[in-house]
């Protein structure tokens, strides 16, 4: 009877745990970078300068047939950016897999259709991949009220201990309990994914 006692008491409180467990809700289209146009993975360009680096297809990929790969330049940060997202207040999680030489996650702030300066990047921590295994990436930010943001890669330049290098990125995740898509903010411009529209943006910062 006290093993029978032990295991309602067990079963009971798991599920308690699970009854107020939040869902995580995936807010990203094409995450795993399986869809292509002109060169560019569909929702994978900016329409403000967030997006500055060079990238393409790649059959090098941790799930499905594709991923992409970002060109890493000696003289300067080259970025991936997903579209403009117009989110809610609350805390999100980004995380992808990757492979290279280092990846920097973040976001960028957009207002009115352009980044503020260096002030409008916001980074987590560089991370230091591996050139033949897959690393998974995360960063968790919090915004303070609805924001209109593109979620960014940086794939940093040399430096003294560091040779820039090419970076492959797939599987990209953005997930958050409280918070969400907000419908009231604009949608961004819609632009053409061409070479040479998608890679005439401005210089990387920081």
């Amino acid at each position: 009877r006290k093993k029978k006692s032990l295991r309602y008491s067990y079963i009971a409180e798991m599920a308690l745990v699970c009854a107020t467990m939040t869902p995580q809700t995936e807010l990203l289209e094409n995450g795993g970078c399986e869809t292509w146009k002109d060169g560019v993975a569909t929702n994978w360009q900016s329409s403000n300068s967030a997006s500055s680096a060079k990238v393409s297809q790649s059959t090098d990929a941790r799930t499905g047939e594709f991923a992409v790969l970002v060109k890493g330049e000696t003289k300067s940060n080259k970025r991936l950016a997903y579209k403009e997202l117009g989110l809610k207040a609350g805390t999100y999680k980004m995380s992808f897999y990757a492979k290279g030489g280092q990846v920097r996650p973040g976001y960028a702030i957009s207002v009115n259709g352009s980044i503020d300066g260096q002030n409008g990047y916001k980074y987590g921590s560089y991370a230091t991949l591996s050139a033949t295994e897959w690393k998974l990436v995360e960063n968790e930010f919090t915004l303070e009220a609805s924001t209109t943001i593109n979620l960014v890669v940086m794939n940093p330049k040399s430096n003294k201990t560091y040779t820039a290098t090419d970076a492959i990125i797939d599987d990209f995740s953005l997930t958050t309990t409280n918070g969400g898509i907000d419908g009231t903010v604009a949608p961004p411009l819609d632009i053409t994914n061409t070479p040479e529209t998608a890679y005439t943006v401005a210089e990387a910062f920081e």
